[in-house]
């Protein structure tokens, strides 16, 4: 028997659980407490979500199943390269989501892909002023990596540019408030994922 255990954070990631009905994620928290787990008030509970599959009726199942962060999986406001990475949403789409997260007063982390092919520095440019005019509590900032060999490889920006591009990232987050606190994330000073930090520190945590 596991007895009860006070939980920090949960996290529901890898692939996009905002993709099931909202009432899964429910009765999972609802398992979780008959297993004798609980969260402490002010525990961390992130769901990552992929813009168009969020709405009003989701939110609020998902703020009765306790859900108080979400990662928005954005990459990108460049439609040709959303389309070109596989992408179902749309630059719009992820402007509707951001602002209804907005519009709730929510906590929220926002994904930035860079180095995608055919991406200009003034593409990444365009793409942290729409971030800044959000102004997210948390973003991470990921560069894309695929194998030599993969048709992705192709066309993407020289090493050097891909430097550039995290260095100009880094410095317009600092500018809108948003400081690194490891190697691809940022927050405003108290929005740190405890769920990351729980990695870097090489703390105890359980992957389900």
């Amino acid at each position: 028997a596991i007895g009860n255990r006070e939980l920090q954070f949960v996290y529901f990631g890898g692939g996009t659980p905002s993709l099931i009905a909202a009432e899964l994620i429910l009765s999972i928290c609802d398992e979780l407490a008959k297993a004798g787990f609980s969260f402490t008030p002010d525990s961390e509970r992130t769901i990552e979500i992929n813009p168009a599959t969020l709405s009003e009726e989701k939110i609020n199942l998902y703020l009765k199943a306790g859900i108080n962060r979400f990662s928005v999986g954005a990459q990108t406001f460049d439609d040709h390269l959303l389309k070109m990475c596989g992408r179902k949403h749309s630059a719009d789409d992820t402007r509707e989501t951001l602002t209804l997260l907005r519009n709730y007063g929510l906590n929220y982390s926002f994904d930035l892909l860079f180095a995608l092919p055919g991406q200009t520095e003034d593409g990444l440019r365009r793409d942290l002023e729409e971030v800044a005019s959000f102004a997210p509590p948390h973003l991470s900032a990921y560069c894309l990596t695929v194998p030599e060999s993969h048709p992705m490889s192709l066309g993407r920006p020289p090493e050097d540019t891909q430097v550039r591009m995290f260095d100009m990232i880094e410095t317009s987050l600092r500018e809108t408030g948003l400081l690194k606190y490891e190697i691809s994330n940022f927050a405003r000073p108290g929005f740190e994922s405890r769920h990351n930090l729980a990695y870097w520190r090489d703390t105890d945590y359980w992957g389900l």
